[in-house]
């Protein structure tokens, strides 16, 4: 598991470092240049180094110095009017001493937006070192104008930290943003990285250890408390998988409930069913209409079903005494995934009040979501035991925010929402956000684009319900669950490619993953 951190967490290592352990600043900019000089040189004929005067800007000069010692044709362009850090007077200094091209265009009157183009143009490579980590607000005036001529540029691009006009601490783009087609940080991942849209703007990214030595009393101190670090789980996080038991039976790997599907929708119960079996659970029961329970039997057999029919009349008043058939099934389980292809309506409203009222450990997906949306009253059942697995379009029903609104602010909304409501969320996305009702959150960074195909969402739930059933810690399940999913589907796409990648594929792909667990720990 690695930690994923704020900008403000990665001023404070930074003060810590250079304030009690004693490493000088300009020691720890000597190194974060050499790193991006180890990622650039001797790749293309003439550099331009863009450089605002904070310590970014610092960077960026002391690495046109060593791309100047080592041959490279380079001009540093500062774009930033009046002195800057302290760091960053020396390195221009020393630069300046040995020869560098320095063109200052935010204090030459006579330089334009003409003259960047024709600048621009003349460079194979320019590296953005204007802001870094420490943007808060908005771009603007020049700089708006000259990272728009960055971007317009057919060179490649190298940032510095982090793509400038992006906010490091939740991937929002502060008006406009550097294209980069590369990015060197230094310490830790940013969640501005890998968190969209800032995730867009990145290119490859690259880490860097500079010698940055981490307070493990970071997180209690005061200036720390709007840090809101999160986590990434990794392949190494595979030992969290509770390990088979030699002397066993399938009731030593629990029992999973799983009510989905609807009147000739079969599809969703077999996918979940199946990702539960391939992630261990030793019994998984379905629940769902008559009509696809033959279905269902004969894909898989090793599953127990119950099969309803008219739980309801032609004028939609609930028939009681076939809903308890039912409610007598649901209490028998601990564990439940409710919600894919049950539909909206006044009996799956019932079927999710039930469960909500049961406090059973809980996933929610699909229609189980839109149920809760169409019936703001269920929000008052939603409990700690619950794991909500929400794609874009139905957070925007539960919260009644624009997709867009989400989209531009995926990882505070996901982390607000969690904590609002106090339950387990998983925001899918290209990199899904993961965020717990202790506070934490996760960023997945596991899957690809062939995921983007029906049933993946039915696969997520029943491996989130296979981890129930096998007994992994539950505040664990949802983070590891989703890097699981992803991880299947990365198996798959190495098989199948993406374009051709179907849900049963990453069903198969649990198998793989699996398999590494057991070969690797």
């Amino acid at each position: 598991m690695e930690r994923v951190i704020t900008g403000n967490s990665a001023k404070l290592i930074d003060k810590y470092t250079i304030e009690q352990i004693g490493i000088p600043s300009m020691v720890l900019m000597e190194r974060a240049a050499l790193g991006v000089f180890d990622e650039i040189k001797n790749n293309y004929y003439n550099y331009l180094i863009v450089c605002g005067n904070g310590n970014n800007g610092a960077d960026g000069i002391a690495l046109s110095r060593m791309l100047f010692l080592n041959g490279e044709n380079v001009t540093v362009l500062l774009v930033s009017k009046g002195s800057g850090s302290e760091e960053y007077n020396r390195q221009l200094d020393i630069v300046s001493k040995i020869g560098v091209e320095i063109i200052d265009y935010a204090n030459e009157e006579n330089l334009d937006l003409e003259y960047l183009e024709e600048a621009f143009s003349s460079y194979d490579c320019i590296v953005d070192a204007i802001f870094g980590i420490g943007l808060n607000r908005n771009v603007s005036g020049s700089y708006y104008d000259i990272i728009e001529k960055i971007n317009e540029s057919d060179n490649d691009i190298c940032s510095i930290d982090i793509a400038s006009g992006i906010c490091s601490d939740n991937g929002k783009v502060m008006g406009i943003a550097v294209k980069a087609d590369i990015t060197v940080t230094f310490g830790e991942y940013k969640i501005g990285h890998l968190a969209y849209p800032g995730r867009e703007y990145v290119g490859e990214l690259i880490k860097k250890d500079i010698g940055f030595v981490y307070d493990e009393d970071l997180n209690n101190q005061d200036e720390a408390n709007d840090t809101n670090d999160c986590f990434m789980i990794t392949k190494s996080d595979l030992v969290l998988i509770p390990k088979r038991i030699e002397r066993s039976n399938k009731g030593s790997y629990g029992k999973l409930l799983v009510i989905a599907g609807s009147k000739d929708m079969s599809g969703a119960a077999y996918l979940c069913g199946m990702a539960a079996y391939r992630m261990g659970a030793g019994l998984v029961h379905i629940v769902t209409h008559n009509n696809n329970v033959g279905i269902l039997k004969d894909k898989l057999p090793e599953a127990v079903f119950t099969g309803y029919d008219n739980l309801s009349d032609e004028n939609g008043n609930i028939n009681e005494s076939e809903f308890d058939k039912l409610r007598e099934v649901i209490q028998k389980y601990d564990n439940i995934v409710i919600g894919p292809g049950i539909g909206v309506n006044d009996v799956s409203n019932k079927l999710v009040e039930f469960v909500l009222e049961s406090k059973k450990n809980t996933i929610i997906d699909a229609d189980g979501i839109n149920v809760i949306s169409a019936n703001k009253n269920l929000f008052n059942l939603l409990h700690d035991r619950c794991i909500l697995t929400p794609h874009m379009g139905e957070m925007s029903r539960l919260t009644n925010k624009s997709i867009g609104e989400i989209s531009e602010n995926t990882f505070e909304t996901c982390k607000q929402f969690a904590e609002k409501v106090s339950i387990n969320l998983i925001l899918k996305d290209a990199n899904t956000i993961i965020s717990l009702n202790d506070g934490s959150s996760f960023i997945n960074t596991s899957g690809n684009e062939g995921m983007s195909t029906a049933g993946s969402g039915d696969v997520l739930s029943g491996i989130l319900g296979g981890l129930m059933c096998i007994g992994c810690k539950f505040d664990m399940i949802a983070p590891l669950g989703t890097f699981i999913h992803g991880l299947s589907g990365d198996f798959a796409k190495e098989k199948m490619g993406s374009a051709s990648l179907m849900a049963r594929d990453i069903v198969d792909g649990i198998s793989d993953v699996m398999l590494l667990k057991e070969n690797t720990y």
